[in-house]
């Protein structure tokens, strides 16, 4: 589903690669996995997250905070979790964003972080209503999210932050 060079490693090595299977949990091969001798003939990959449910998981880094947006059912129906990681390794939940994109994960996750700022994450998800919402904003590195979607189109499918003005930032939907 996604893929991420990590650039803190200078020698290319370390990749974060996302899965998606039709089996869910421990016994499916869905997660999040990462290798670290990504230039040899026979990359070794580990899985580093597995989600509770089947999920899309998207990645986002600016070297200094790791975030996945997972489309893992987050109780009620609702869908949608953020894992942060300040290491691409070791990854925690947070509840602050939980059901961002409603039942629709497999279609409606945006992610990304500030190239500047750690503590920025854009997060995008389905049409608003519960808990799901088009496009939130944490200023706090995930603690917590503001709905920032005023004359958005829901469905947000793409997110990504100018590198020439952080306060600029594009976004695909429907």
């Amino acid at each position: 589903i996604d893929i991420l060079l990590d650039p803190n490693d200078a020698t290319r090595n370390t990749l974060l690669a996302s899965v998606m299977d039709a089996t869910t949990g421990a016994t499916g091969e869905g997660g999040l996995y990462r290798t670290t001798n990504l230039q040899s003939g026979t990359p070794t990959f580990t899985r580093i997250l597995t989600p509770t449910t089947s999920a899309r998981i998207e990645l986002s880094t600016n070297g200094l905070s790791y975030v996945a947006a997972v489309g893992e059912d987050t109780g009620g129906g609702n869908g949608g979790r953020v894992y942060l990681s300040n290491n691409g390794l070791n990854w925690t939940p947070t509840s602050a964003a939980n059901g961002f994109c409603g039942g629709q994960c497999w279609y409606d996750i945006a992610l990304a972080v500030d190239p500047v700022d750690s503590q920025i994450i854009h997060l995008g998800g389905a049409a608003n209503g519960g808990s799901a919402r088009v496009m939130i904003r944490s200023g706090n590195g995930g603690t917590t999210f503001t709905q920032v979607d005023t004359g958005m189109h829901a469905d947000t499918h793409a997110a990504t932050v100018a590198p020439s003005n952080p306060n600029i930032v594009y976004v695909g939907s429907d």
